[in-house]
């Protein structure tokens, strides 16, 4: 009773599995599907039982691919990879893609396959990398001077002086002005693009970052830590 119970168990996780998942025997040929698998490729449990699952599923164009996953699962290994797989009517899905053995008392007795569909998550992915490029190329190539940088150092020390200074950012730099140039190393530059370069006349990323102290005059000191204290205190744009 016991031993039914957990195997009506066991059945109704496979069952009601959102992941497409096969099993197979010691020869690679389909033993069961469940619902997930038939959804997503197409096949109904009497088109496929008793086949070689790769002859189905595989991509006619890169079979290599999905022998060498199962192979590695024949030799008991498991498999963990991302790829193509043919649907019944002859399209194709993005999956990724866990093989398993199957294994009781030593002795493996067929194969576990799980096929998640990703083709949104692929989608989004592509999508969102180019729509970083675009921004990218819109950085780099902008007439105008822009660079990106991380400030979460220069937070983290303002911070520091804001507790130690009762008169705040300007006092404690009057006090110690030799700390401007801290305060400006505190700035780490991750992006830059070519008219900041031509307009610092700097030769690279490098070279800007290790002059950001002395970029700036005398004049446009007590400006400059204006800007950094009106960020510091939560401003998102300034002219």
């Amino acid at each position: 009773e016991e031993i039914l119970k957990q195997k009506l168990f066991y059945e109704a996780l496979v069952e009601n599995s959102p992941i497409a998942i096969v099993t197979l025997d010691q020869y690679h040929k389909v033993i069961s599907i469940n619902p997930a698998f038939q959804k997503t490729f197409g096949y109904h449990s009497n088109e496929i039982m008793g086949k070689n699952l790769d002859n189905l599923v595989g991509d006619p164009e890169n079979m290599q691919e999905a022998a060498d996953i199962t192979e590695g699962v024949i030799a008991g290994k498991t498999m963990h990879e991302y790829g193509k797989r043919r649907r019944k009517d002859g399209s194709f899905v993005d999956v990724e893609i866990l093989g398993e053995p199957i294994v009781i008392d030593g002795k493996r007795i067929g194969v576990l396959g799980l096929y998640r569909d990703i083709t949104h998550e692929k989608k989004a992915t592509e999508d969102l990398q180019n729509s970083e490029m675009r921004f990218r190329r819109m950085f780099e190539d902008s007439p105008v001077a822009l660079r990106l940088e991380d400030c979460s150092k220069l937070k983290h020390w303002t911070s520091k002086i804001q507790v130690r200074s009762n008169g705040g950012l300007h006092a404690y730099l009057e006090e110690y002005p030799d700390q401007f140039s801290t305060l400006c190393e505190s700035r780490k530059i991750i992006s830059v693009n070519l008219a900041a370069l031509s307009f610092f006349k700097a030769e690279n990323k490098n070279s800007l970052q290790n002059n950001l102290s002395t970029i700036l005059s005398e004049g446009p000191r007590a400006l400059h830590i204006d800007i950094v204290q009106a960020f510091m205190d939560g401003e998102t744009s300034l002219e």
